[in-house]
This record gives structure tokens, sequence and C-alpha cells, in this order.
């Protein structure tokens, strides 16, 4: 919970005034990526740069590329060198289709991109995913001790997938008094999940995830745009037995490529994503597994549980 203490030693982002450079990284989920890209978004700052790649974070940061761009940046605004810095446009972005390189870098204006179009899909008890909700109201029931549940979208185009999906969902309570939702976005190609790089060098990272305790469901009304909701942290709300909660879930930054074919598949689950393996797993990171009640997914026209996805058509 935020408190009196937490806030004072939360800086006020809009305070910062300073030219920033600020490397965003999709590969360090669990870690900088969330606070890199929210300092790009939330900064006072008249003059900033976003330099985003889903690589290893140290290799790439001090690869010949980024280290021109930090000459660049520091030349500028350090030594008043006259060499196109303030030409430079504000995002570079590096979009991923396997693995840890780039299949295209753009230059962008804004993140996400001003021209990504926010498509809804809906999930459906078939296990899939639709632009049109289901007809008649259906109920899904999850846990802590099992897998979750999956629905998949075939995407009848090459897209790009660009920025923080947001997940929305509709949970009820059998006899918990509280619940953790994880939503994890996965990408299959021919059948076989893709992995990307993750933190602390983890190569099969899935796109990205986002998680929420339905007792924190109250949302930062400040902080939250309509595409991205921020948790308040500040209000701890128990569930309700039979009581139908509304949860909603920014997942984490990712530039993400689908081609024609491939699958994109979203998961809600009531504990972390992969098992604590020293060997063969994203150790030593994983998230409190929440209570091992069941949980129900609500689904249908009355309770329409989707995600949105920032897209844009790859021509």
């Amino acid at each position: 919970m935020i408190d009196s203490w937490w806030r004072a030693h939360m800086p006020d982002l809009s305070r910062i005034r300073v030219p920033m450079l600020v490397c965003g990284s999709f590969s360090d989920h669990l870690l900088h990526s969330r606070g890199s890209f929210e300092a790009f978004r939330r900064t006072g700052s008249a003059r900033k740069w976003l330099w985003t790649h889903r690589g290893g974070k140290w290799c790439t940061f001090y690869s010949a590329e980024a280290q021109a761009v930090q000459l660049q940046f520091f030349d500028h605004f350090l030594a008043d060198a006259d060499n196109g810095m303030l030409a430079v446009p504000a995002v570079r972005l590096a979009i991923y289709e396997f693995g840890d390189l780039p299949v295209e870098v753009t230059q962008e204006t804004a993140w996400p991109p001003d021209d990504v179009e926010w498509t809804t899909l809906y999930l459906h008890s078939s296990g899939t995913l639709d632009e049109q909700p289901a007809t008649s109201d259906q109920r899904l029931t999850f846990s802590a001790r099992e897998d979750g549940r999956h629905f998949i979208w075939r995407v009848p185009h090459d897209l790009d997938v660009l920025g923080c999906p947001v997940v929305t969902v509709t949970v009820e309570s059998v006899d918990a008094t509280d619940a953790h939702v994880l939503a994890v976005l996965r990408k299959r190609h021919d059948g076989q999940e893709v992995g990307f790089e993750g933190s602390y060098g983890f190569a099969y990272d899935v796109v990205t995830h986002g998680w929420r305790k339905a007792s924190h469901r109250a949302l930062d009304t400040a902080l939250s745009t309509e595409r991205f909701p921020v948790p308040a942290n500040t209000l701890e709300q128990p569930l309700v037995p039979g009581e139908r909660v509304p949860l909603e879930i920014a997942l984490l930054p990712q530039a993400t490529r689908f081609r024609a074919g491939d699958e994109l598949e979203v998961e809600i689950r009531g504990s972390w994503i992969f098992p604590a393996n020293p060997l063969i797993s994203q150790f030593p990171a994983r998230y409190e597994s929440g209570p091992s009640d069941s949980v129900v997914l609500l689904l249908g026209p009355d309770n329409p549980s989707h995600i949105t996805l920032p897209i844009r058509r790859v021509l």
C-alpha cells in the first residue's frame, strides 16, 4: 500500500525539466522497463528522447550505435555542439519478430506511435479471441494451483503490436477475499511459441505481461489515461464472494511483429508464468502466487472481458 511514508519518498517526475535520453528496454520487464517508459511519459522535460531495444541490456547499451547517440546527446547539451541532436525524432523504435535482433527500426514522434489503431478482441470460452463479444454469459474458473485460461487469435495479416496492450477482465470470487490475476501475451509461429530476451538474460520470455491484485483494483485517476490504467495502491478492497469485479491491467511495453497466420495468445492465470527452477526458469524472478481458491472469469455481453491492442499494419 502507498501510504504517507511512500509518498514522501516518491519523486514528482513532472518537476524534471532537464533534457533526457532514456534507454527503454523491452527486455527488462522485471526490473527497469516500467520505470524507464513512465519517466519518458511523465517528466516535464521539453527535450527528451526514447531509445528502445529488446537485446541484452548491457551489450546493447554499450554498443557502437547506442554510444554514438549518447555522445551526440551529451556533446550537444554539455558542449553546445551543433550536431543535429534537436532534429533527431523523439523515439527510436526497435520492432522484434524473433529473438533479440530487431526486424525493423523506425523513427517516431511519440510512444506509442500516433498512428496505431487500438483494436479490441474479446475473450470467448471456446479459447478464442474475436472482434465481437460472446452473445451469452460464460463462466470459466482458474486458480493459482493450475494452468490459466488461454485465448488465441490467428493474425489475419502482417502487423505490429506497439505499446502497452490493456487487458480488462471481470472476475468473481468463489470464497476468497483476494485474487492475483496475471495477464500474459504470447506469440506462436508455426505452432511453436516464440521466445524473446527477458530479464537476467532469460531467452524464452513472453511478449509481455501484466498483473493486478483484485483487492488493489482502484486506479490512480491522476496518472491513468484512457489507454493506460495505473493502479492507485492506496485502498484495499477485499473481494466479497459472488461480487463481480472489473480489473484493468496495463501490460508492459513491447514492440512485436506478427505475420499473417501467426497466433497471438492471451492467458489469464493466478500464478507466476514460469516454474521456480534456477536452471531452466527466469530465476530468481517470480511474483507472489495468489490464493489457491478458485476465481471465476466472466465473459459475455454483460461482462465483456477483452484485450485492447495498439496495432499498426505492416505494408
